[in-house]
C-alpha cells in the first residue's frame, strides 16, 4: 500500500483547515437535501406532471457525470478550497434564478449545474480532508465528516418545514445558507493540500487500484437508497403500521450518526480492510434478517440502530481506505471516482430493487440489499489475502 504523505503542518492550522472543510460540508448537505423536495413541491404546484418532475430531479445526478472528467485537473490547478468556493457561488446564482421562471424544462439547466456544483464540493472536500488528516487519526477525522454530512441531510427537510415552499423565501434561505458555506470554506486560512502532480491519472484507474472501498461505497449507496425508497411499502406488506416504519427508518439513520465516532475510533486501531469486510458482512446479514425483525416493530429499534451503523459506517471507512491509499493528483482522481461510483450506486439501487421486488414480491428489498452488500465481501477477503501474502513474502 502506498501511504499518504505526512503533512509537517502546525496542528492548530491543520485543525482549522479541517474544521472549515467539515463545517462547510454540513451546510452543503443541508442545502442539497433541502433542494429536491422543495423543487418537487414547487413544480407540482405549477402543474408539472410526475414524469417531468422525475426527469428534472435526475438532472442533478447527471451533473455529476458531466463534471467528473474535469474535477481532478481543476483541483490540481486551483486547489480544493477554491473549487468548493466557486461551486458554492455558482449554486447561489442558480438558486436565485430558479424562482424567477418555474418550469420543469427551463429548470433542467440550473438543476444540472446545481448537481455538478454539489458533486464538485463533495469531491473537493473529501480530497481536502483526506490529504490533511494524519494517518493515525484518519478514521476519527472522517467520522466527523460523515456526522456533519448526515446531520445536514437530516436538517434539510426540517429547514424546508420552517421556510415553507411558497414564493422566493425558501430559495433565498437556501442561497443564504450556501453563501454561509462559501464563507466557512474561507475560514480555513491559506493552508490547503496540494493535489497537483506531474500527470493526470485516469479516474477509472483509481477503481482498479482500490477496488474494496470503491465497490463498498457503490453497494452502500445502492442498498441505502433502495432501503429508504421501499422500506415503508415493505413494512406494510408485513402489517407494520406506516408510522412505525418511519420510526424504524429514522433509527436506521440515527445508528449511522450516533455510532460514527466510535466506529472511526475503532478503524484507527485495527486492520481497516478486515473491518470493512466485517461491516459489509454484518450489513448483509442485517438486510437478510429484515423479514423477521421488521414485524417486531418498536422492540426492534436496537437492531435497526446497529444495521444502520454498519451500512453507514461503510461509507466513512471507504473514504479512510481511499485516503490511506492515494496522495496528490492520485487522491484527486480517487476522490472523483469515489463520488462517481457513489452516485451510480444511488441511482442503480432503487431501480434494481424495484426489478427484484416486481419479480419476487415485497421481500425482494431484503434480497437485493443482502446480495449487494455480500457481493463485495469476497473482494475484502481477497484484499486481506494479498496483504497477508505481502507480509510473508516481502
Amino acid at each position: 500500500m502506498q501511504p499518504a504523505s505526512t503533512n509537517p503542518l502546525p496542528p492548530a492550522a491543520r485543525a482549522r483547515s479541517l474544521a472549515a472543510a467539515i463545517s462547510a460540508m454540513f451546510v452543503v448537505n443541508l442545502v442539497f437535501f433541502l433542494s429536491p423536495p422543495l423543487m418537487a413541491v414547487v413544480l407540482a404546484r405549477h402543474g408539472a406532471d410526475p414524469a417531468a418532475i422525475g426527469i428534472n430531479a435526475a438532472a442533478m445526478a447527471a451533473g455529476t457525470f458531466l463534471v467528473a472528467p474535469f474535477a481532478p485537473a481543476w483541483m490540481g490547478r486551483l486547489g480544493p478550497a477554491r473549487v468548493m468556493r466557486w461551486s458554492l457561488l455558482v449554486s447561489v446564482a442558480m438558486l436565485l434564478v430558479m424562482p424567477a421562471w418555474v418550469d420543469p424544462w427551463v429548470w433542467l439547466v440550473p438543476r444540472t449545474i446545481l448537481g455538478a456544483a454539489g458533486s464538485l464540493c463533495w469531491i473537493a472536500s473529501e480530497a481536502w480532508i483526506n490529504a490533511l488528516a494524519e494517518e493515525t487519526r484518519r478514521g476519527r477525522v472522517m467520522s466527523f465528516y460523515a456526522m456533519a454530512g448526515y446531520s445536514g441531510q437530516a436538517l434539510g427537510p426540517l429547514t424546508l418545514l420552517l421556510a415553507g415552499s411558497q414564493g422566493w423565501l425558501p430559495f433565498l434561505v437556501a442561497a443564504g445558507l450556501t453563501l454561509l458555506g462559501a464563507g466557512l470554506v474561507s475560514l480555513g486560512g491559506e493552508l490547503r493540500p496540494d493535489l497537483g502532480g506531474s500527470g493526470r491519472p485516469p479516474i477509472l484507474r483509481s477503481i482498479v487500484r482500490a477496488p474494496l472501498p470503491m465497490f463498498a461505497v457503490l453497494v452502500q449507496a445502492a442498498a441505502f437508497q433502495a432501503y429508504f425508497s421501499f422500506f415503508p411499502a415493505f413494512g406494510q406488506s408485513l402489517d407494520l403500521p406506516l408510522e412505525t416504519a418511519f420510526v424504524l427508518m429514522t433509527c436506521t439513520s440515527l445508528g449511522g450518526l450516533l455510532l460514527q465516532y466510535p466506529m472511526g475510533w475503532l478503524s484507527d486501531r485495527v486492520n481497516r480492510v478486515w473491518l470493512a469486510t466485517a461491516w459489509l458482512a454484518l450489513g448483509a446479514t442485517g438486510a437478510a434478517l429484515l423479514p423477521w425483525t421488521t414485524p417486531l416493530g418498536l422492540p426492534a429499534i436496537p437492531f435497526f440502530l446497529f444495521m444502520g451503523a454498519m451500512i453507514s459506517g461503510t461509507y466513512a471507512l471507504s473514504l479512510v481506505l481511499v485516503g490511506a491509499r492515494f496522495r496528490g493528483a492520485d487522491l484527486a482522481a480517487a476522490a472523483t471516482a469515489f463520488t462517481v461510483v457513489y452516485n451510480i450506486g444511488a441511482m442503480a439501487g432503487p431501480f434494481g430493487a424495484g426489478l427484484v421486488i416486481e419479480a419476487t414480491g415485497p421481500g425482494g428489498l431484503s434480497i437485493m440489499m443482502a446480495v449487494a452488500l455480500a457481493a463485495v465481501v469476497p473482494i475484502g477477503l481477497w484484499s486481506l489475502r494479498k496483504r497477508i501474502a505481502a507480509l510473508y513474502n516481502p
